[in-house]
């Protein structure tokens, strides 16, 4: 309902998410700011922030130039479609991502977190969530 607060919204998610992750985010460029201002976002603050922390993990730059909008649907929003597909297809990516990664670095938790520029527990996270065992890689 308040896209003008959308861009100091976007910066203070990134100064918090570069903190969290250890990265050095800048900001995002000006065609990605129009397209978050433009978007519906019908989850609220929430759903920028977890389409921020997205792009935040994959980001290879310190400016965000793209990000993966996915569809929140509640109950009270008429007309709106729920389906699993986007979510499914962004998991499947994401754990192709890690593997392709894993493989890159033969299972070594450290060389992933330094080549992703997240935390070791970041990883560990992720390949829990999406049951990957290092040693499979090495």
């Amino acid at each position: 309902e308040r896209s003008a607060d959308i861009p100091h919204l976007v910066d203070l998610i990134l100064k918090r998410l570069a903190l969290r992750y250890r990265k050095t985010i800048d900001g995002v460029s000006p065609s990605l700011m129009n397209r978050l201002i433009a978007h519906d976002w019908p989850g609220n603050v929430r759903e920028l922030e977890n389409t921020l922390e997205r792009a935040v993990l994959f980001a290879q730059g310190p400016e965000l130039d793209d990000v993966q909008f996915t569809s929140i649907a509640s109950a009270d929003s008429p007309g709106t479609h729920v389906s699993g597909d986007h979510r499914q297809m962004l998991e499947h990516t994401e754990k192709g991502y890690l593997e392709q990664a894993l493989s890159r670095c033969r299972g070594n938790v450290g060389e992933l977190a330094t080549e992703l520029n997240i935390t070791r527990r970041a990883v560990y996270l992720k390949l829990k969530k999406f049951d990957l065992a290092p040693r499979d890689f090495r």
